[in-house]
């Protein structure tokens, strides 16, 4: 049987995420000797280009530098993972994008004040060291904790699949059918009203309860995760005239970790009282983590067994 919010809430508390969560581990070597090989000679092409584009600028030698310039700029467009070189990389600490210097028109002109700054900041202090194709890999696995939302809308599946079967309906939730969603089950929403019409992320049907969830993968602290977190608070510190209509904050992610500990610091402790002030108000709505998510629906499954 379905229980009140508070109690989802502490079992998520008891029982923290998994780690590593596989639906999030991207573990993908992109630098193997056999297998890339043709990668890695491209990369080994580039740095010698822009070494030779170096030395001509140094020595005043007009005459070939575009056409070194064209061949960096062949590489730099049309290979996979280029983006993860030194060269690439450094284009950050000057305020410029590698996908916005692929969407330009005159990438030619960019490309010759990148390498210049290149050339004059960092040419001769990565040669001193010496190039290796391991901080390729290493800027590859720190960019890839990007891209969660499709990662998200797999995991949320395969719970719901998991637990209630076919007999469940999930719906990701988007503009062109939340309004129709919206009309059907007569939402009020008061949540999109004060978050520029926010909408929600999925919709859980199981007989005659009606799951709206909203999703937040985070892990650190700080500005832009705070406001998360109260985005979530505020989410189910609303309610509908239908008491089988629920709204759930779906945590993913290691910051649930935080409310665990002994001492919390005020934020947190706010962020906590908050969250179960909510559920008490509304006890019908959720607050959970993955184990959380899943014991809720087990217990909405075993609700229509008895």
């Amino acid at each position: 049987m379905m229980k009140k919010g508070l109690f989802y809430w502490t079992y998520s508390l008891n029982h923290p995420e998994d780690f590593p969560d596989i639906y999030y581990v991207h573990d993908v070597i992109i630098i193997d000797p056999e297998k890339d090989k043709d990668f890695l000679k491209k990369v080994s092409a580039l740095r010698d280009l822009i070494t030779t584009y170096c030395c001509l600028k140094d020595n005043l030698i007009e005459g070939t530098i575009n056409e070194v310039i064209y061949k960096i700029k062949d590489i730099l467009v049309n290979i996979d993972n280029i983006n993860y070189t030194e060269f690439v990389a450094y284009w950050k600490s000057l305020d410029a994008q590698y996908g916005t210097f692929l969407e330009l028109p005159n990438q030619e002109d960019l490309l010759k004040k990148l390498l210049d700054k290149y050339c004059e900041r960092r040419r001769v202090l990565y040669e001193k060291y010496g190039y290796t194709n391991v901080s390729i890999q290493a800027l590859y696995d720190s960019g890839s904790s990007r891209s969660k939302g499709q990662k998200f809308k797999r995991k949320i599946k395969d719970k719901v699949e998991e637990v209630l079967g076919e007999d469940a309906n999930l719906i990701f939730i988007e503009k062109k059918n939340w309004k129709k969603i919206k009309k059907d089950l007569k939402l009020k929403y008061n949540f999109g009203k004060h978050h520029q019409n926010k909408i929600p992320d999925f919709l859980i049907t199981y007989n005659d309860h009606f799951i709206i969830g909203e999703a937040k993968h985070i892990h650190n602290t700080g500005g832009a995760q705070d406001k998360q977190i109260s985005e979530l608070i505020d989410f189910i510190n609303q309610s509908e005239e239908q008491i089988n209509i629920h709204y759930l904050a779906f945590l993913d992610g290691l910051y649930m970790y935080r409310f665990i500990k002994n001492d919390l610091s005020d934020k947190l402790k706010k962020q906590k009282n908050d969250i179960e002030s909510a559920l008490k108000k509304y006890p019908q709505n959720f607050f959970v983590n993955t184990n959380g998510l899943l014991r809720l629906l087990e217990d909405l499954r075993n609700e229509y067994k008895d």
